[in-house]
């Protein structure tokens, strides 16, 4: 997938999770890639993740990933495994993807996310894509029972998000922007109504997932806005990107901005550099920075 959407694996936390490349364009030949990278931020927050990618024929591509994230927000930390799938085709200026990803947090919050991305690239190098996203939330929380005691109780939050991005790719310079709004339906009214009962004694923090860079990725945001602009060198590039996420129940808006600097050792090493700095009502302001190695 081209674009902003579609991003390197040790920045899907920042640009929402998603899922290969900045800017990628089609698989030269049948190749394979490792990535190892790491995200931290001023907040004691932290992810790791390993993704794997191998493009059977020119035009296809298939990818793998395990990752282990912890947020650091006081009172909210959230620590979760995940596990995804991707796969890419291209067809001379038609592009498509899939990815879809799990995440888990202990036994409070277990999140799918199901995201799909299609459309053409005309020869100008200015490309048009149709976006769509399905994610749902199991949320385990403890209600008072009539016995005494508490029981564990299990809520289901899941919507679907529609939306677009416009891009170009240039020889030199690239440039995309995306837009996504999402709806939960009858699903909102059932969390909210057990996150309000007066017989609930403890509900995870669901907004905690938007508000933390390392867990992003898993939240329920109901409208999603990026950005990016890169340049490339010899053999370096440089991209900017801003994202702003808003999440669906509280509202509360995340706005991140940040650097990554790419510089390409050899034809088989590949170093990326990310720097950046996140802004909301519940972590405050953040700043965060990453590195991946990624192998050919």
């Amino acid at each position: 997938m081209r674009g902003l959407w579609r991003v390197a694996p040790h920045l899907r936390v920042v640009a929402g999770l998603c899922a290969a490349a900045l800017g990628a364009s089609a698989p030269a030949g049948a190749e394979g890639s490792l990535t190892l990278s790491g995200l931290f931020d001023s907040d004691q927050g932290r992810s790791l993740d390993a993704d794997v990618r191998w493009s059977p024929l020119p035009a296809w591509s298939v990818g793998a990933g395990v990752g282990n994230g912890e947020s650091g927000l006081e009172e909210s930390a959230l620590s979760g495994t995940s596990i995804r799938a991707s796969t890419d085709l291209y067809l001379g200026g038609f592009d498509a993807g899939l990815s879809l990803q799990r995440w888990e947090d202990s036994s409070d919050l277990k999140t799918r996310s199901l995201r799909a991305q299609a459309g053409w690239t005309f020869v100008s190098g200015v490309g048009v894509h149709a976006l769509f996203d399905d994610r749902s939330l199991d949320i385990t929380y403890t209600r008072q029972a009539l016995q005494g005691g508490v029981r564990e109780s299990t809520v289901r939050f899941d919507g679907t998000g529609f939306g677009a991005e416009l891009s170009f790719a240039g020889t030199r310079y690239n440039a995309a922007a995306h837009f996504i709004d999402y709806g939960y339906g009858r699903s909102m009214a059932r969390v909210r109504g057990a996150l309000e009962a007066t017989d609930t004694t403890q509900f995870p923090r669901v907004q905690s997932l938007v508000a933390s860079l390392v867990t992003r990725a898993a939240g329920g945001p109901d409208r999603e806005i990026g950005f990016s602009a890169g340049r490339e060198f010899t053999r370096t590039s440089v991209q900017g990107q801003w994202l702003l996420l808003r999440d669906a129940l509280t509202g509360e808006e995340t706005n991140s901005l940040s650097l990554i600097h790419s510089y390409r050792i050899n034809r088989h090493l590949e170093l990326d550099t990310t720097l950046g700095l996140s802004e909301g009502a519940a972590d405050g302001t953040l700043a965060y920075g990453g590195l991946a190695l990624r192998i050919r």
